[in-house]
């Protein structure tokens, strides 16, 4: 369903974005449910790697985007900081717990 001119509505599309989203960590929408707003997220994670929450920010898409990049940073960066405090353990850090030097 269209909710504006820049909703994503094909499945090529999609998969782009939600490989993009893959491999940068942070999902930034403008414009995409309500035109006037936009928003950048990243996923919090448990200590079973699970996705227990995001690190939201939102407002209005010509606040938002000309800072888009650094929101991405601060949204990723606070997201990452909280998952630690609920024991996550990113893979490169559990792959390094197990090694011996």
């Amino acid at each position: 369903m269209r909710h504006t001119e820049r909703t994503v509505t094909s499945l090529s599309t999609l998969d782009a974005t939600l490989e993009e989203i893959q491999r940068t960590g942070v999902c930034v929408s403008l414009d995409e449910m309500v035109r006037g707003a936009a928003g950048v997220a990243a996923p919090i994670f448990d200590r079973q790697s699970q996705v227990a929450g995001v690190c939201a920010i939102a407002g209005p898409t010509d606040r938002v985007r000309p800072q888009a990049r650094r929101l991405a940073g601060e949204a990723k960066r606070t997201a990452q900081a909280i998952s630690t405090l609920l024991g996550y353990r990113a893979v490169e850090d559990r792959k390094s717990a197990g090694r011996t030097s």
